[in-house]
């Protein structure tokens, strides 16, 4: 509502691109900005908070994944992925993290134990967006391959998939992980149930 992110994708002259919180009502005349953090060496392509907004989870250009404690700007850890991390979604309780890099596949890690769970496979162009419910544990990608897929966390397996006739711009899932709504190039969003064969015409709104 009130609290905003906004990450630097490229660096600034210290060479890490910053991630501001902004808390607009408190601090309009400001510009907002209420906390900064150093961000990622080279620069910071997602942030996310997580855990009740206590902390702010992270991606960048230097292959890590940085936990920072919200109150102080303090980085608490940080965990090598391998890889630039492009596109950052983060499971409700802070627990799990859904990664898109420069691979068509995705990076399932744990944040608990800093270890890859494995590997989201099916799309064959680069991710565009992810979105996790927030009561289930499902998610929803995008991808330059005119697909939505829907994933089973806990299995790490495809359940669902979307084809749209045009490039897919935007995705959300229910918090319960039911419904899924994408919306694409050609103007038209779609609704599609995730157990149902969401190759089928769904409706279109």
């Amino acid at each position: 509502g009130e609290r905003l992110l906004v990450a630097r994708p490229t660096p600034d002259r210290e060479g890490y691109g910053p991630i501001v919180l902004q808390e607009l009502k408190r601090y309009p005349k400001a510009g907002g900005i209420l906390r900064r953090y150093r961000g990622h060496q080279g620069g910071t392509n997602a942030a996310l908070f997580a855990r009740n907004g206590s902390r702010i989870i992270s991606g960048g250009n230097d292959n890590q994944l940085r936990i920072w404690e919200t109150q102080s700007e303090r980085e608490l850890e940080s965990i090598d992925v391998g890889a630039a991390v492009r596109k950052l979604a983060i499971t409700r309780d802070g627990r799990q993290a859904v990664i898109a890099g420069d691979q068509v596949d995705l990076d399932v890690w744990s944040l608990d134990t800093k270890q890859k769970l494995g590997q989201l496979k099916g799309h064959s162009l680069l991710i565009q967006a992810i979105a996790i419910a927030r009561n289930a544990s499902v998610a929803v990608t995008i991808s330059g391959d005119n697909t939505a897929r829907v994933w089973e966390l806990s299995s790490l397996s495809s359940i669902a998939t979307l084809a749209h006739p045009a490039e897919i711009t935007a995705v959300d899932i229910s918090a319960d992980g039911t419904w899924i709504v994408t919306g694409g190039q050609d103007g038209a969003s779609r609704v599609g149930e995730r157990h149902r064969d969401l190759r089928l015409p769904l409706r279109r709104a």
